[in-house]
């Protein structure tokens, strides 16, 4: 597989910058944290810091626009000997639609939420894993097509569709009601995975176990009928048209 990763993935803000909802997973790349952030603000995924610049690079560099090209390359020295975290960065900007279904599910175990909140939630991960199973099914058509169709082209529109609106959910899930935020009391589980270097072995463990929880729970769901619920009781909720006035009545 080519090491080369898609610039229209990779987005480079500053940690100082607000969370935007396209942001996608957040990676903080730094040895040291940012002053006066606090993690609720910054909505982490993971904190990368052994493949930022070393502390003596840093202070060799010292900002200074004459060494910039020297700079890179010895950065670039640091980076090889951390080959596999640098994998690990390569692979979560590919993954795209499938970080997001496998995540939701494992996110479903791990947060509060009821009512309304859990009917956002079950939408949310079943529309992901909608859109993993077409996004898998057009890869695989592609291999044995070498031109797109027009019908190729509508369903992976639909699935950007999808996925926009479970960006959409998503943020409503942690901004208005605090799904998975602490301080909001929307953590059912102290122990969540969180990848972080040494920790490889429990983070897979644990979220397998969620994984498999979640999608048990996903199908009992969908086999009650809630399969997109919060979608479901809008449409429920819209008024109904009032006849016109002034219609022909007959004897």
């Amino acid at each position: 597989m080519s090491s080369s990763i898609s610039a229209a993935n990779v987005k480079l803000k500053r940690a100082y910058e607000p969370v935007d909802l396209g942001d996608g997973t957040r990676i903080l790349v730094d040895r040291l944290w940012p002053r006066g952030v606090s993690k609720v603000a910054a909505a982490l995924d993971q904190w990368m810091k052994e493949i930022a610049p070393s502390t003596e690079l840093r202070k060799w560099f010292g900002h200074d626009p004459g060494r910039w090209k020297e700079f890179c390359r010895r950065y670039s020295v640091e980076l090889k000997q951390n080959a596999e975290l640098l994998s690990n960065l390569r692979s979560l900007a590919r993954q795209g639609p499938v970080t997001s279904a496998v995540t939701g599910l494992i996110a479903g175990e791990e947060v509060n939420v009821k009512g309304a909140s859990q009917d956002m939630l079950i939408t949310h991960r079943n529309l992901n894993f909608i859109a993993t199973v077409i996004a898998t099914g057009l890869a695989i058509w592609r291999v044995n097509h070498r031109k797109p169709t027009a019908a190729y082209l509508g369903i992976g529109a639909a699935s950007v569709g999808i996925l926009a609106y479970t960006v959409y959910l998503g943020g409503k899930l942690v901004y208005n009601v605090g799904v998975g935020v602490e301080p909001a009391q929307g953590v059912y589980r102290s122990d969540a995975p969180a990848l972080k270097s040494g920790q490889v072995g429990a983070f897979v463990k644990t979220a397998g176990t969620d994984l498999l929880h979640g999608v048990q729970h996903m199908v009992e769901e969908v086999g009650k009928g809630l399969l997109i619920p919060t979608i479901m009781t809008s449409l429920r909720k819209q008024p109904k048209l009032a006849p016109p006035s002034g219609g022909v009545t007959t004897a």
